[in-house]
């Protein structure tokens, strides 16, 4: 995968994950620290949020970084797929 796709995917799950909780450019980059224009910006792939802004973006939209990145493991299902399987072993201790 080159620079160009990972941008894309960031941009897009950017996207995907701030039109799920509802909040406007401005709300976002005050609780942020960024200018609506940037989160725009990220939006559209034209640029990239650093380490930091990044991290507050997962946060603020209850995902994850690697998620954001479009590198996401879902380990609540993962979680609960090894409970059941563990509860077919007769364990009690869970």
């Amino acid at each position: 995968m080159n620079d160009q796709e990972i941008i894309n995917i960031l941009a897009s799950n950017i996207r995907t994950e701030i039109k799920k909780i509802k909040a406007t450019d401005t709300e976002i980059a005050k609780l942020i620290g960024v200018s609506h224009n940037t989160i725009g910006r990220y939006k559209r792939g034209e640029t990239i949020p650093d380490a930091l802004i990044l991290y507050k973006l997962a946060k603020l939209c209850n995902t994850s970084v690697d998620a954001l990145m479009g590198d996401s493991v879902d380990y609540k299902k993962a979680c609960t797929v090894i409970i059941e399987e563990l509860k077919k072993l007769n364990i009690t201790d869970l």
